[in-house]
């Protein structure tokens, strides 16, 4: 029986300490487009697998995707650290990469 008052306060501590971690955010955006930093393109079944691709590659650090084509670009930068790049694009999708990111 003593051991059930330290296994509670182990569980609240780990909570604890998990909770404290930063969040981010993931951004996406329909009828945008990171222009001119395209380091790979392919054609997928869907806007899921992109990411996968993404996560694949260590430079990857956004994605364009074309919906029409079904054509994944990944990126080797972001709409924040080339805020000149982003455009407007009918028919695209720009996000950034969630999964390099802890989710809340």
């Amino acid at each position: 029986m003593m051991w059930q008052p330290l296994l509670m306060f182990m569980s609240l501590v780990i909570v604890i300490v998990d909770s404290t971690q930063p969040c981010h955010s993931t951004y996406s955006a329909w009828g945008r487009y990171l222009k001119g930093h395209v380091i790979s393109t392919e054609k997928v079944k869907n806007i899921g697998v992109c990411y996968v691709e993404c996560s694949k590659d260590q430079r990857c650090k956004s994605i364009n995707f074309h919906f029409n084509d079904l054509i994944c670009e990944l990126n080797d930068a972001e709409r924040h650290t080339h805020p000149w790049d982003y455009v407007l694009k009918d028919g695209h999708a720009y996000s950034d990469y969630p999964v390099k990111y802890k989710t809340c």
